[in-house]
């Protein structure tokens, strides 16, 4: 029985497996996201990108349709505000996990804040 359970757990844990493509200047720097999360588990509408070494990346969607663009690093708990310097397309998909719907999309990013630049693409998919 548990033999015949493993290859539909595999296949139900790699559909639910984030999937990142793109990367981000972040003052020079390349910030390549290795995760994602849905922003609604915060009552938000948006995306939080983290690379390998705990940096993040938060897009909010705007009313107005722009998104706002928070860096933070990985020992920080407060983000640095880039503020309205982004484009973000982001929809629901299928699947959820206590009542937080997986998101996919794509995030258009040009910042700019004194000698601080966050710039790139991301597209994302099962972002949770």
């Amino acid at each position: 029985m548990v033999r015949r359970l493993l290859p539909l757990l595999a296949v139900a844990l790699l559909g639910c497996s984030n999937k990142l493509t793109g990367s981000l200047d972040v003052g020079g720097k390349t910030f390549t996201p290795t995760s994602c999360s849905n922003m609604q588990r915060i009552g938000q509408s948006g995306v939080e990108l983290s690379d390998e070494g705990g940096r993040r990346v938060r897009i909010i969607e705007r009313a107005d349709g722009g998104a706002d663009v928070f860096w933070f690093t990985s020992s920080s708990g407060k983000g640095t505000k880039f503020g309205d310097c982004a484009t973000l397309t982001i929809r629901p998909q299928n699947s959820s996990v206590n009542k937080v719907t997986n998101v996919m999309g794509k995030a258009k990013v040009d910042c700019h804040k004194g000698d601080d630049e966050v710039s790139g693409t991301v597209t994302f998919e099962n972002c949770h």
